[in-house]
């Protein structure tokens, strides 16, 4: 089978594979779509990811896809050939022709008849990562929600907030080109952090919306001016509320804890459970085939299997420009 494989610090070559063996525990999907990650596959192929000693080389390159099972072991239950499916979580695999799937290890969800493959590929990440983090965040009725930076993951986490009952959502991010999206989705306001200060930003929040309840970092790289991401972010959530920490980078924050400890903030990572990621991921792909999580409309660009390398230097180059890039395998 034709696959992209990771063979060293930025060396992906496509070649031809030998196909996985499905062992009795496990089904093989036909891969049909697959998806970049503008975060952790940059990460990976630059060799910067806290897990390249658990993925070493060569591996094959990615892990958010989604397609038909073509072949099911014996001792599994609940999946048959034909099966559409989209899952959570699998590091790598993902740009090939076949995956390999162990359904005891993974959040697996059925793909209704109207959800496509493209929509199937992002899921993971829609699904899987975003509303692992908004249910995690204590979120409630009414509550008003911000993100830290709406790269995909943030984009997906205020529709998720909007969609879990958040009365607002505030955007906040360097590039308009995103900012204008978080305004088609759903968000109550922008602001652009390289065009204000961060007191005129908490002003006007004050203003429009009153006390934010929730911060979910989404940043995935501080790229503010003193990287001061995470300070604002303990500057602009109430006394007793909560920052969700969505996605982690290499780098450190400027951060001063005193001010969370003054404030009573709640800062927490996301680990639910597995069988909690199964429902989410599932409730999600009910969404979409609802047409209420329209995630399709965050695809920006398709490319074939050949130009993932050009696609991760677009990503890492042109973020004014670019969301979710889908690889047509």
């Amino acid at each position: 089978m034709k696959a992209a494989v990771l063979e060293g610090l930025k060396k992906l070559v496509v070649k031809e594979v030998e196909e996985p063996r499905c062992e009795n525990d496990q089904v093989k999907i036909k891969v049909h779509k697959a998806a970049i990650c503008n975060f952790s596959d940059l990460e990976v192929y630059e060799g910067t990811s806290p897990v390249m000693e658990a993925l070493g080389y060569p591996h094959i390159f990615g892990h958010e896809n989604s397609g038909e099972i073509v072949e099911v072991g014996k001792n599994i239950e609940g999946f048959s050939i034909g099966d559409r499916i989209a899952f959570y979580y699998k590091g790598t695999g993902a740009f090939a022709e076949y995956n390999i799937l162990t359904p005891s290890k993974l959040a697996i969800a059925k793909l209704d008849e109207n959800v496509s493959y493209d929509e199937g590929a992002i899921l993971e990440i829609a699904g899987g990562g975003a509303m692992r983090n908004v249910y995690g965040s204590g979120i409630k009725l009414g509550d008003n929600i911000l993100t830290m930076g709406v790269r995909p993951a943030g984009l997906f986490a205020g529709m998720c907030a909007k969609l879990s009952g958040a009365k607002s959502w505030i955007a906040l991010d360097l590039y308009d080109f995103r900012l204008h999206k978080a305004l088609e989705l759903g968000a109550t306001a922008v602001f652009n952090i390289l065009k204000m200060s961060q007191k005129e930003i908490i002003d006007a929040i004050h203003e429009q919306v009153g006390e934010i309840d929730i911060v979910f970092e989404t940043m995935g790289e501080d790229r503010s001016p003193d990287k001061s991401g995470l300070d604002f972010a303990v500057n602009i959530v109430k006394f007793g509320g909560n920052i969700r920490l969505f996605t982690y980078s290499g780098e450190r924050y400027k951060f001063f804890p005193g001010e969370v400890q003054t404030k009573g903030v709640n800062l927490v990572g996301r680990k639910p459970s597995l069988e909690r990621t199964r429902k989410l991921i599932n409730l999600a792909q009910k969404w979409v085939a609802e047409d209420r999580y329209p995630i399709k409309r965050l695809i920006t660009h398709h490319i074939g299997l050949d130009d993932i390398e050009e696609a991760l230097k677009l990503i890492k180059e042109k973020s004014d420009k670019v969301l979710k890039v889908v690889v047509d395998i």
